[in-house]
């Protein structure tokens, strides 16, 4: 992955225009769940629990260069104040540096990434972003758009070592019509008793490490999709690699998707049907094989911040394939899904979510539509299958959101 590196680094010269969204004001939203289901922070935003009741006040403001947003949350299970999805920004022409916890979805897909999802509380830390634009290059401007991410940030509820660090980096392009690709590297390093020196840091962002005498763990992969110019069709891939084999990723796990935009019962809908499989073959050699997905022996916490992996909900060892459904209707935006998931399938006594195979359906339904100057959400979703935080059964859930 160090070519993707190098090719950030070529960007930091361009800073067109700016194309950065400005928005300001306050939102409030108040909201519960009955109980959890697997997917539900992933697909709608009902935090990460069994069962809670959250409320959030949230003010954004972008004067000049700046760009801020202060979210003071409170979620039962947590029981505490949470800032999550507050900044502070710098933006120059194309860029953002930034500090804060900031939501983040990098993939192809809509619904679930295998390296940067709504699975589990935004990371915080330090950030620099560019957003889509073209180069203006001669050596450059065959890749098209490109935008990147380089986060470094602290994980929570790790342990052996506490503190463990993250440093993330994204890099996205669109070489040819209708194609987009996206690669990505995250890399765990440092915590307490370890290495946390700038030089240590230095080598991992640019590549150069020496694997033998920096103690780290990494994934990296890439994302692929591509748009059909005669029909409203999206193929999507991305494949991650949990190990590195000669400077290049192994031991794979992987996600392929399409989606399908049409009318149905003459208003937009979009249908998308999407797979995932966190299982990993074993090697020629004997390495990777169960178990390796999301998981590393330097850190027993593996993967994962505040107890969830930041990638896929199913975790590792797992398999899913669910069908979405998404309808504007004429007063309502109607969504649903269905789905077969299949958790720990070689039944791993330290697998997150169970330390028994489950599996079985999870389908849900939900709803939003506005209701005096209110966004009004609910959904009703059925899981088959029991977790050890999240049994079988029906969840009920409702949100209102008000922009003032």
């Amino acid at each position: 992955m160090r070519i993707f590196i190098y090719m950030f680094a070529l960007l930091a010269a361009v800073t067109p225009v700016s194309t950065w969204a400005e928005e300001s004001g306050f939102a409030g939203a108040v909201g519960a769940l009955s109980r959890g289901f697997l997917t539900q922070q992933d697909q709608f935003g009902f935090g990460g629990g069994t069962d809670n009741y959250f409320a959030r006040l949230r003010f954004q403001d972008a004067n000049g260069d700046i760009r801020s947003r202060l979210s003071f949350g409170f979620d039962h299970d947590d029981a505490t104040i949470l800032f999550d999805d507050s900044y502070l920004e710098y933006h120059r022409g194309l860029w953002a540096i930034g500090a804060g916890a900031k939501d983040r979805h990098w993939g192809p897909s809509r619904f679930t990434s295998l390296v940067l999802s709504d699975n589990t509380r935004p990371i915080p830390g330090l950030y620099l972003s560019r957003a889509p634009a073209r180069i203006d290059s001669p050596w450059l401007g065959w890749m098209g758009a490109v935008s990147g991410d380089i986060l470094v940030g602290q994980l929570a509820e790790h342990t052996a070592p506490a503190k463990t660090k993250l440093l993330g980096m994204r890099l996205g392009v669109n070489p040819a019509p209708g194609w987009e690709l996206e690669l990505v590297r995250m890399v765990e390093f440092g915590g307490d008793g370890r290495d946390n020196s700038l030089g240590t840091f230095v080598k991992i962002l640019s590549g150069l490490e020496d694997a033998n005498s920096i103690v780290s763990n990494q994934i990296a992969g890439l994302g692929l999709s591509y748009q059909l110019p005669s029909l409203p069709l999206r193929g999507y891939f991305q494949a991650v690699g949990e190990d590195e084999a000669g400077y290049l990723p192994s031991c794979f796990f992987y996600l392929s998707g399409a989606e399908y935009e049409t009318h149905f019962a003459g208003r937009p809908a979009r249908f998308t049907l999407e797979a995932v499989d966190t299982r990993v073959s074993r090697t020629a050699s004997g390495f990777c094989g169960p178990n390796t997905a999301y998981r590393n022996g330097q850190y027993a916490s593996g993967y994962s911040h505040y107890g969830a992996t930041m990638g896929a909900p199913i975790d590792t060892e797992g398999t899913s394939i669910t069908l979405y459904g998404e309808h504007a209707l004429r007063s309502v935006d109607l969504f649903w899904s269905f789905g077969h998931y299949d958790i720990n399938r070689t039944s791993l006594a330290t697998h997150r979510l169970t330390p028994l195979r489950a599996d079985g359906v999870l389908t849900a339904v939900g709803l939003s539509t506005m209701w005096f100057e209110t966004t009004v959400s609910g959904v009703i979703a059925y899981q088959g299958f029991d977790l050890t935080e999240a049994a079988s059964g029906v969840s009920v859930g409702v949100q209102l959101h008000r922009s003032f």
